[in-house]
């Protein structure tokens, strides 16, 4: 309680959900940082296991228990999320996507 309401003059239920969501925010991002996007796109449910452990310490120190956490996909740009659609297929190979990604900008 002293972290949430004395240091963020939280107090009210929407106050601290803000606080809350910020935290979960800011640790997922910096933990993803640590891995390249195909990784973490072609391994949701190895890469929410990691994340989720490594949060567990700082919800443990505000005295919330997180008992789980999915990631369901990744957004991002169309061309990025064609390009990880055919590497996630598994047929494709990364220079083959490069290949194609080539052959469309010259055709």
């Amino acid at each position: 309680m002293n972290e949430v309401v004395g240091g963020q003059n939280a107090y009210a239920s929407a106050d601290v959900n803000n606080f809350l969501r910020g935290l979960l925010e800011r640790e997922i991002i910096d933990e993803l940082s640590h891995y390249d996007l195909v990784t973490v796109f072609t391994r949701l449910d190895e890469t929410s296991i990691i994340v989720k452990n490594a949060l567990m310490d700082y919800f443990r120190r505000l005295g919330i228990e997180l008992s789980d956490l999915r990631f369901e996909g990744i957004d991002t740009t169309p061309e990025y999320r064609e390009r990880l659609f055919w590497l996630r297929t598994g047929k494709t190979s990364p220079e083959e996507v490069l290949r194609m990604e080539t052959m469309k900008k010259r055709g």
